[in-house]
């Protein structure tokens, strides 16, 4: 497979996902993906993103919750 952006190779790997559910901060470890080896552009297959959408809906009761500061840039 060719990466959409670049034309470069894609590879398995995996990546962490940032995302935000409901306006909070959401991160999703060891997403399995292709990664292009030259611009690091990822795609996620359709049965992937699909499982990311069930532990949105059902797992996120059951994940680890941390707290995280978050400050306003303030122009001087």
């Amino acid at each position: 497979m060719k990466c959409y952006e670049c034309g470069g190779e894609m590879v398995e790997a995996v990546t962490t996902l940032h995302m935000e559910k409901d306006g909070r901060p959401l991160i999703i470890e060891d997403v399995p993906a292709k990664v292009c080896k030259q611009c690091g552009e990822e795609y996620i297959a359709g049965p992937v993103a699909e499982k990311i959408g069930k532990i949105l809906d059902e797992e996120l009761t059951q994940a680890k919750h941390i707290s995280v500061p978050i400050i306003k840039w303030k122009v001087a």
